[in-house]
């Protein structure tokens, strides 16, 4: 090679040229034939843009002397630890002033030289390679404002590698300085980035910069979205933290198990050594079993190491250890409503996954899940929400299941006290029918009724869901005579009566309508213009209160 028409002599090194020694393959075949090392296989990255987070200090660390501050590099320096960049290990770094860092040296003196940025991946000779670029742009250090400087922070095996270029002056703008870290991480082999700062320039290449890194042949690379050889800048008031994760081995297995039981992780890449940051929360074995102690989250960490050297590569799983939903707070043992007022029953519980509420209305059937479309909301929640309480809800009794992964609790009881229905007070029942068999063709839906004293009339519009129930008639009425009850068009069924003698049933039914379904169905009271109303033996109407059901249709167990 040639530089300044002094012809100079270069020195063959098998770090430059990716070549291994003879005794070095000699030695690989060994350690692979009695499996005394791993395999590493990794060449990809994921680039991404966390939050600034855990910045290195500026200051501090061993100070750079570059033969000349403008286009030169370093002579080599020793890293503590072995690093992996694309498949191969390193523990040497070559510095340069143009904001680039490579593990291997440059053999042309015009790669070292070169401050004109292209984009990659680039295989030209003038091209650095097997480098980190953060960012390469043309900078400028001969007057000696800023300082590059390297250091290690940490202890082993979490120490980080830094390379600071401090108030670094940019070629063509020198009173304009740049401000980055290169970070290297070990074992996680994690490439980070962070720029405090990068002014624009214009007057030199155009602002254009490269900020990623490519591998020793120059035939692959890893570049941050736009920063490719454009022009960008990052202002100071909003640094960038930019990451290179390489594709390190893969932990499978659940990461989700309760408190006494296991749950077994493979790694995607044998050899390796298991741990626990945690074990008070979970413990894992020399095989990767885990073994879940108490609630939480345990980092479990397999680490790969390479025999011979500090070299290895480590990935961690967050396990989540958790007990059967714990009720830190029950409902209440009794509650109080009003008629015709919302209500909500609530408790409080933790390690939920699903939650369903169920009431025995005392009517024998015994524990049933409350119905969903009805007056009931939030029955799946940890909170029952009930819109208008019915006079007839009067001892109802409620209980909340959960349930998780690890198994499931129910809630102490709740009953329901219902008082202050001032009139009557009509509601249509919420009832549930089973579909798939002959004997369900048909069913009843009472509509009942409390404080139902003194009534000389009675008018109501029932509506539903012509698509699911078809109506079938009516039977046991307690209102005679007088009683008209049909069906004018599907979807509706109106009921009147009159009687010059007062009814004087109380509480109770008054008629069971009759249906057949198909699916589920609301059942409304339409009580607009009118449509519902209640007199007493005077004619005049009376204040009223109705209630709303709900037909929940189910499919028969096969």
């Amino acid at each position: 090679m040639f530089k300044n028409d002094v012809q100079m002599p270069v020195v063959f090194d098998w770090r430059m040229l990716g070549v291994f020694s003879f005794q070095a393959v000699l030695v690989g075949f060994f350690l692979s034939l009695f499996c005394l090392s791993p395999v590493f296989a990794q060449s990809g990255y994921t680039i991404s843009q966390p939050a600034w987070t855990n910045a290195p200090a500026l200051t501090g660390g061993t100070n750079i002397t570059f033969t000349s501050q403008n286009d030169a590099v370093a002579t080599v320096i020793t890293i503590p630890f072995y690093f992996r960049y694309y498949g191969n290990n390193y523990n040497t770094l070559y510095i340069n002033t143009n904001g680039w860092v490579a593990f291997t040296a440059q053999v042309l003196a015009t790669a070292n030289t070169n401050a004109n940025p292209v984009a990659l991946p680039n295989a030209g000779a003038t091209i650095p390679k097997n480098c980190i670029m953060g960012p390469w742009q043309d900078w400028n250090n001969t007057g000696g404002v800023g300082v590059v400087r390297y250091r290690t922070d940490g202890a082993s095996p979490n120490r980080r590698f830094v390379v600071t270029y401090n108030a670094w002056p940019m070629n063509g703008c020198l009173t304009s300085n740049g401000t980055f870290q290169i970070v290297l991480n070990e074992c996680t082999n994690v490439i980070e980035i962070y720029i405090y700062q990068k002014p624009a320039c214009a007057t030199i290449n155009g602002n254009r910069a490269v900020l990623g890194m490519q591998n020793l042949a120059g035939s692959v690379a890893h570049v941050v979205t736009g920063r490719n050889n454009t022009s960008w800048n990052v202002p100071n008031t909003a640094p960038e933290l930019h990451r290179f994760t390489p594709d390190n081995p893969v932990i499978n297995g659940n990461a989700l198990i309760c408190v006494g039981a296991t749950t077994q992780l493979t790694p995607s890449i044998a050899g390796g050594t298991w741990s626990s940051a945690t074990p008070a929360i979970a413990t894992v074995s020399t095989t990767g079993l885990v073994t879940g102690v108490s609630p939480g989250s345990a980092v479990i960490t397999y680490n790969v190491a390479q025999a011979g050297t500090s070299a290895c590569q480590r990935v961690t799983r967050t396990v989540t250890v958790r007990t059967r939903p714990t009720i830190s707070a029950q409902p209440p043992t009794n509650i109080s409503g009003t008629a015709g007022q919302p209500l909500a029953i609530p408790l409080t519980a933790s390690g939920v996954d699903s939650s369903r509420w169920q009431l025995d209305a005392g009517s024998g059937t015994g524990w049933v899940d409350v119905l969903a479309g009805s007056i009931y909301t939030g029955f799946n929640t940890t909170t029952l929400s009930i819109s208008s309480l019915n006079p007839n809800m009067n001892g109802f009794r409620f209980r909340c299941i959960l349930q998780n992964s690890c198994g499931r609790d129910t809630s102490t009881v709740c009953t329901l006290t219902v008082s202050g229905l001032s009139g009557p007070g009509l509601y249509l029942d919420t009832t549930r029918t089973c579909l798939g068999g002959p004997s369900d063709t048909a069913f009843i839906v009472p509509i009942r009724v409390a404080n139902f004293t003194g009534i000389g009339a009675v008018s109501l519009n029932v509506i539903y869901n012509q698509a699911t129930l078809t109506y079938l008639g009516f039977q046991n009425p307690q209102l005679s005579p007088n009683l008209i009850v049909n069906s004018p068009s599907p979807g509706r069924v109106i009921i009147s009566w009159y009687s010059l003698v007062p009814s004087n049933i109380g509480a109770g039914n008054i008629i069971e309508l009759r249906f057949s379904a198909t699916g589920s169905s609301a059942l409304t009271f339409d009580v607009t213009g009118g449509g519902c109303e209640i007199a007493d033996s005077t004619g005049a109407v009376l204040n009223t209160a109705f209630f709303n059901g709900y037909v929940s249709a189910v499919t028969r167990d096969t």
